[in-house]
């Protein structure tokens, strides 16, 4: 039952990975506040791919109020 369940979250994980990764690339430079704010999430996603889509989506969510979804 694991061998189907396990490839299923992490297959679920990866696309929403790469969405919230995408949503970011897709951001206007001037719609973050800060002058280096894309390259640090840029660089958050890659050094810590496990919890980074999930802050980034919360602060699309409550800062940005993007109401779009991927």
């Amino acid at each position: 039952m694991t061998f189907i369940i396990l490839p299923l979250l992490i297959l679920a994980w990866a696309i929403f990975w790469v969405c919230q990764f995408v949503l970011l690339m897709a951001l206007q430079d001037d719609i973050l506040p800060g002058r280096h704010d894309k390259v640090l999430w840029f660089i958050a996603f890659l050094v810590c791919p496990l919890f980074t889509p999930f802050a980034f989506l919360l602060l699309r969510k409550v800062r940005l109020g993007a109401k779009t979804a991927c």
